[in-house]
């Protein structure tokens, strides 16, 4: 009796292991990337982090509104409620969102205020806003088919009636990583600071 609890313990230790590995690189690791972005060296670190959330958020709501409204081609078996229509509604809303950054941070630096400045041109704003948003969709995707793998609804109780935490910030698990890589290709090939 004593070795078959044994067995099973032992039996649960490459999958609990591979959870703990998972969470760390799904979550841990993307987390870890928004203070990086923000004391990045170019001094741009603020800029970027408002452009993030902003594209994420404009995004996600322009999705949501438009999906509900308009949404009748079904985007993926993962999550039935995603369309789209909400999908392109996402991306036209985060390259909105980019332009009236790029917009406002003109008008605020010829006031003196640097907090939203950009430098580069704004078709590279806009191309950042398409990658950012593309990322944080598939990030939701992600998260959707996690959440239907463990066979659960939502992803924990802290946030009762929002889905649980990681709905919360699964977008920003892919859409972090996807702005630090093409930061790293700007900085590689020369391409200047944001």
């Amino acid at each position: 009796m004593h070795g078959q609890a044994s067995a099973a313990k032992l039996s649960r230790v490459l999958p609990d292991s591979a959870q703990g590995v998972f969470g760390l690189v799904y979550v841990a690791y993307p987390l870890t990337l928004i203070p990086m972005i923000w004391n990045r060296e170019q001094g741009d670190g603020k800029q970027l982090l408002i452009f993030l959330m902003v594209c994420v958020w404009v995004g996600d709501s322009a999705a949501l509104y438009v999906g509900k409204s308009l949404g009748r081609h079904k985007l993926s078996h993962l999550s039935p409620n995603k369309t789209w229509e909400g999908s392109i509604a996402s991306v036209a809303g985060s390259i909105l969102a980019a332009i009236g950054i790029a917009y406002l941070g003109n008008a605020l630096y010829a006031r003196g205020n640097t907090v939203l400045h950009i430098v580069e041109p704004l078709w590279q704003t806009i191309i950042l806003a398409v990658i950012i948003n593309i990322a944080a969709q598939l990030g939701d995707l992600l998260e959707s088919a996690i959440k239907r793998g463990a066979g659960v609804k939502d992803s924990g109780t802290l946030l009762p009636g929002h889905g649980g935490f990681l709905d919360r910030i699964d977008a920003l698990l892919l859409a972090a990583p996807a702005l630090w890589c093409m930061l790293l290709l700007k900085d590689a090939f020369g391409l200047g600071r944001f």
